[in-house]
């Protein structure tokens, strides 16, 4: 784990590309809103399943929200809503079928990357301050706000 961004002084950033994002409660919501996650089931980041609603990293347990899947250039190709019901998951075409829906989750254009001063993130049009740097599970993980809402981004 790194605060701060000096890993990736270590490597060449322009290797290093946002492959998803994941907005996730920090903590376990009960089974009454995820009934279809199996609760006893939570894996280390890398150990999950595509399924999986939980993960952990080191002692942070975080719940999935939403999950966008992402190109090499940071655009969206797939999202996953997580549900009560389970996963809804819709691709690139199913998305761009539906203008009105892609746009209310922010990935008509979100062009996810790492800023040259590498401590923040661009985000669509917001920049997002890097708070911790998981090199393990090469997980970046955004500095809060009061909510226990919280935004990760997978790199590669």
């Amino acid at each position: 784990m790194m605060t701060g961004c000096t890993f990736f002084k270590k490597k060449d950033k322009s290797n290093i590309k946002i492959t998803t994002k994941y907005t996730a409660w920090k903590g376990k919501k009960n089974g009454i809103y995820f009934h279809s996650c199996n609760q006893n089931e939570i894996a280390e980041f890398r150990k999950m399943n595509e399924y999986d609603c939980y993960f952990l990293i080191g002692n942070l347990l975080f719940t999935i929200r939403e999950k966008f899947i992402l190109n090499e250039k940071g655009n969206l190709i797939e999202y996953w809503n997580y549900l009560p019901e389970g996963q809804l998951t819709y691709n690139l075409t199913e998305l761009k079928n539906d203008p009105k829906f892609l746009k209310s989750i922010g990935g008509s254009e979100p062009n996810i990357k790492i800023l040259e001063n590498e401590n923040q993130v661009i985000n669509m049009k917001d920049t997002l301050e890097i708070e911790t740097i998981f090199t393990e599970q090469k997980l970046i993980l955004i500095k809060g706000n009061k909510s226990k809402s919280r935004i990760l981004f997978e790199y590669q």
